[in-house]
């Protein structure tokens, strides 16, 4: 590109509103002279790029053309008479078959109807969770003009993704009827974001009707709502114009009636496709168009297609002409972005003029001056502009870019740098635009424009290859995120780059992740963050991420207090920001400080907010990985197995995919011991397995060895001592430390060592091992490590027959659990925990209500109704558990499956009803044959209609 560096920004807007910079020749290659009586229309001031709202003109509802056909008959199968209206509408098909023209004459039946409507098109920069989460977040509130919602409401609802949860909410709170109108849905093919769309759709709201315009067939669940009467698809076949409908397109368009020999030859050739006949209109309408001459010249719809098009641009008048190539390149275009690409100030009147004769162009809205070329047209216009001059489609481009990057539209201005092949001004572009996509968490937008950057212009911009590792690393993108790392090593710093962005950082993050606390902590030192907030966003958002990971370091070493503070800190400089991606991090963090604490009541409500009020930030993230493993692991503590249980089913592959070493640890090992409780060994061992596979596969050595603990641990509650102590390698010899993750508070190598002796008899071997461990954990305030240790203790001190201090020791787990409601460690310790829990209460019957001995006597009565827990612990210190399948209830997703087992749906249909993988949909199966003893699939349906589940 014969560049050192990027070109020079363009100049910010002269006097007269329009900029002009010292970069391409801006004189026109079209002389445009046209005047016409149309009044003009400019684009308004735009807002600062910090505050403008991008989408808004994708929310804004297109005008219709002045001589579209009515579809009556199609209306009539939307709008039929209820119980018949559908609930979701889809047009399905190509470009060029009136979808979008449809869809606005649906939308003004509705209002015409008195109801609400909500407009959305999309195009390729929303195929990203949580770009097009905000979009239906826009349209929900367009739909509520009351928009005060209460985050509280669904907070919990661990059934479903939160994200889900508040869309639905959202559309659930409009008080009227409602339309909603998605259009252009063919751009969406992230799996994510279209899980998105197909839950929306699948959940019946009140009130609340779905209108689709899309190209192709969309894996959303149209097809099962088709079948289940709640949806219909409107195809191309049906799109096309019949006989009457063209003859009435002709008639209202051309002002007089064509011969019925001609309307059917040309309806017979296009196979009334709208597009090809508003092309056959046009080109008629200049009246050098000789009816019937086109009949010997093209064969088929699509040359059909080619040749009118040329037609009807050979015989625009050349200055129409010309402005139609100039302009083709433009996704979207208003009058300045045209006059500044034209060195013209009269393309509002232009504009005007091509609206008014029908030549494919739609106006976005009546407000601000936005228009956009029909697809197919445009397609046609852009084919014809590169046959031409390769230098003028490059200086046109370059005009584009420019203009948006000086307006700040960055997205759009990089599209056109690219696409004029000038990648060192797109990637300058990219750098300044990260500084707000990475704090935003659009994390797989940046990882989607990567893929246009060679080497080449990579190591040209460090500051961007930085920024470009916290997509990367957030991701899990580890290959990629290790390739621009070793690139951006060997980059020499005399390389130009926009604004700062702290290497330092970022490599210690990439430490933390890999599970390095003692490496990572060099490359944080001497980094203050400034409480007061003077650095710009990008570095508060690094400032923030600085705190996490100290605040992470400081909860191993057991400074709790301190991880608060720091952790506190990062809240305010991520909220300060607007950064929820951070912010979620901080927060689920907080969380588990607070479960150490055993104030796990604090730490499920944290997490519930924190994932109401951000998930839809998060999508696919390690932040939201973060969140909902460490939330799984706080209702296992609290007792809530189902809950856990279903939340892992929803959140399976995010937590594969996207969590790290502890909180890989904490999912698993919750999820096992729900299994366990439940007698679902089997489910519990493979859970283990795959756990400790990831690890491996991961490099998180540490993170194995203690899957491999909790395996052995289900050795141990089998009376298989011996095999759990081979399969650990012996009991651990190491000295007490100071250094405890979060996914060994409550087992680690010492913890299990204390137990495995227990188990074969030495008591005493046990104490050692437990005392210098409690000590540690008392003095740094880990009071859920401290219930366990006390409870180990108390049942060696037991067996040593020291019932006083083994009384002691429960009532000091019992203080410490009450507040906080730790149920599970009690629980987990099996009968001879349970045998002193009952006569501590009986000791405590008569103490006087507001004593601390009365509050643990509550606290035991609480523990009592677990019966599953009960049934479970038996064995966790002595011989294997009772299995009761009688009091082991389904959860609701077993249920639900059951039920379709029950209408004969196969496992293919049961998955996409779901919207998971027929693996899981086996998973459960499995699980719901083991809880009601059935033999095989009829078997399990007659149990289920025993017990009233179908």
């Amino acid at each position: 590109m014969g560049r050192s560096g990027p070109a020079p920004r363009p100049p910010a807007r002269a006097a007269t509103g329009r900029p002009r910079s010292s970069g391409p020749d801006r004189r026109s290659p079209y002389p445009l002279d046209m005047a016409t009586e149309l009044p003009p229309e400019r684009c308004p001031p735009e807002a600062p790029p910090s505050s403008r709202r991008p989408a808004d003109h994708k929310l804004v509802v297109p005008q219709g053309h002045w001589n579209a056909i009515a579809r009556r008959d199609l209306l009539g199968r939307m709008f039929a008479p209820p119980p018949h209206e559908p609930r979701v509408v889809v047009l399905q098909a190509p470009a060029g078959h009136g979808k979008t023209s449809l869809l606005l004459q649906a939308e003004a039946t509705c209002r015409a109807r008195g109801c609400s409507t909500g407009w959305l098109t999309l195009d390729d920069t929303d195929d990203d969770a949580s770009r097009l989460f905000d979009h239906l977040l826009d349209l929900a509130d367009r739909l509520t003009p009351d928009s005060r919602h209460e985050a509280s409401s669904h907070r919990g609802q661990l059934g479903r993704p939160p994200r889900e949860s508040r869309v639905v909410e959202r559309f659930a709170s409009v008080s009227a009827a409602g339309a909603v109108f998605i259009d252009d849905v063919h751009f969406v093919r992230n799996r994510a974001a279209l899980g998105l769309l197909a839950d929306l759709l699948a959940r019946p709201l009140p009130g609340i009707r779905w209108f689709i315009g899309t190209r192709t067939h969309l894996p959303i669940g149209s097809t099962r709502l088709v079948v289940t009467g709640h949806a219909m698809v409107i195809d191309a076949e049906a799109l096309r114009f019949s006989p009457s409908e063209a003859r009435e397109f002709f008639d209202q368009s051309l002002g007089a009636r064509i011969p019925e020999s001609e309307l059917r030859a040309i309806t017979e050739a296009t196979e009334g496709w709208p597009a090809a006949l508003q092309l056959y209109r046009l080109a008629r309408a200049s009246g050098d168009l000789v009816p019937g001459a086109w009949q010997g010249e093209v064969r088929g719809s699509g040359h059909l297609t080619e040749y009118l098009s040329e037609n009807v641009l050979q015989f625009q008048e050349p200055r129409v002409r010309d402005f139609l190539l100039a302009t083709c390149v433009l996704e979207r275009m208003c009058a300045d972005l045209c006059d500044e690409m034209l060195d013209r100030s009269d393309s509002a009147e232009m504009l005007g003029v091509l609206e008014q004769r029908g030549l494919f162009v739609r106006r976005l809205s009546t407000a601000d001056g936005w228009f956009t070329y029909h697809m197919v047209f445009a397609t046609f216009l852009r084919d014809q502009l590169r046959r031409g001059s390769t230098e003028l489609v490059t200086q046109l481009h370059l005009r584009a870019a420019s203009w948006f990057d000086t307006n700040g539209h960055l997205e759009e201005a990089l599209r056109h740098y690219a696409a004029a092949g000038d990648l060192a001004l797109a990637a300058d572009v990219f750098d300044r635009w990260l500084d707000n996509l990475i704090p935003d968490g659009h994390m797989v937008t940046v990882e989607r424009w990567l893929g246009i950057f060679p080497t080449e212009v990579l190591v040209r911009f460090p500051t961007l290859m930085v920024k470009v590792l916290w997509a990367l690393a957030f991701l899990s993108r580890h290959q990629k995120r290790d390739e621009i790392l070793h690139l951006w090593t060997a980059t020499p710093r005399s390389s130009v780059g926009h604004g700062s962005a702290d290497p330092a950082v970022v490599r210690g993050v990439i430490d933390v992740l890999a599970d390095d606390l003692v490496e990572s902590e060099r490359f944080f030192d001497g980094i203050e963050p400034d409480p007061d907030g003077r650095a710009n966003r990008f570095r508060t958002f690094e400032l923030g991420v600085v705190c996490n990971a100290r605040g992470y370091r400081h909860l191993a070493e057991g400074d709790l207090s301190r991880a608060i503070d720091v952790l506190s800190l990062g809240r305010r400089l991520n909220h300060r920001i607007g950064s929820m991606f951070a912010l979620a991090y901080s927060t689920g963090k907080t969380a588990l400080v607070l479960m150490s604490q055993a104030r796990l009541v604090d730490a499920l409500e944290l997490w519930a907010t924190t994932r109401s009020e951000t998930m839809q930030h998060l999508e696919g993230s390690l932040a939201e990985a973060s969140l909902v493993s460490g939330h799984i692991s706080g209702l296992y503590e609290s007792g809530e197995h189902d809950r856990l249980l279903a939340e892992f089913d929803e959140f399976r592959e995010l937590i594969e995919v996207g969590a790290i070493h502890d909180y890989l640890v904490l999912a698993h090992r919750s999820v096992a011991r729900a299994h366990a409780l439940r007698g679902e060994t089997a489910a519990a061992v493979s859970v283990l397995e795959r756990g400790q596979g990831l690890a491996h596969a991961h490099q998180w050595p540490r993170a194995a060895r203690l899957l491999v603990l909790e395996r052995a641990r289900l050795e141990l509650l089998a009376g298989r001592s011996e095999q759990a102590r081979v399969m650990v390698g012996g009991v651990a010899r190491s000295t007490a430390g100071t250094v405890v993750r979060c996914s060994e508070e409550i087992e680690d190598e010492h913890i299990f060592a204390a137990r495995l002796h227990l188990h074969r008899g030495s008591a005493e071997r046990a104490l050692e091992v437990i005392a210098p461990v409690l000590q540690i954990a008392a003095r740094q305030g880990r009071a859920l490590r401290q219930i366990k240790l006390q409870l180990l203790a108390a049942a060696a001190h037991k067996r040593l027959g020291d019932r006083l201090v083994a009384h002691r020791r429960l009532a000091a787990a019992l203080d410490l659990a009450a507040p906080g409601n730790c149920r599970q460690s009690f629980l987990d310790e099996g009968d001879e925990i349970l045998e002193l829990l009952d006569a501590h209460r009986e000791s405590v019957r008569s103490a006087p209500e507001g004593s601390a001995a009365a509050a643990r006597r509550r606290f035991i009565e609480a523990l009592r109704p677990d019966a599953v827990g009960r049934e479970a612990g038996r064995g966790a210190l002595g011989g294997p558990p009772e299995r009761s399948a009688a009091r082991i209830e389904l959860t609701d997703r077993e249920k639900e499956v059951l039920i379709m087992v029950g209408n004969s749906m196969t496992n293919v249909e049961i998955a996409r009803a779901t919207f998971v993988t027929q693996d899981t949909v086996k998973y459960h199966l499995k699980n719901i044959y083991a809880k009601v003893g059935a033999r095989n699939r009829i078997h399990a349906v007659r149990i289920a209609q025993d017990r009233g589940y179908c």
